[in-house]
């Protein structure tokens, strides 16, 4: 599983990056996945979409 965190329109979220090389995408997940568990919302982004950070 990789998490990363990332901006989408100026919100940091966090989610997990899914998918082949060339179409990931990344789905959010719900608070910080360190301290609540990874709980996904349903919402997806393509991975070239977002803004990663660090």
């Amino acid at each position: 599983m990789r998490i990363a965190r990332f901006v989408v329109n100026d919100d940091p979220l966090f989610g997990v990056v899914e998918g082949a090389a060339g179409s990931e995408e990344v789905a959010v997940i719900q608070g910080d996945p360190f301290y609540a568990g990874v709980q996904l919302t349903g919402v997806r982004h393509a991975l070239e979409d977002v803004r990663l950070l660090a």
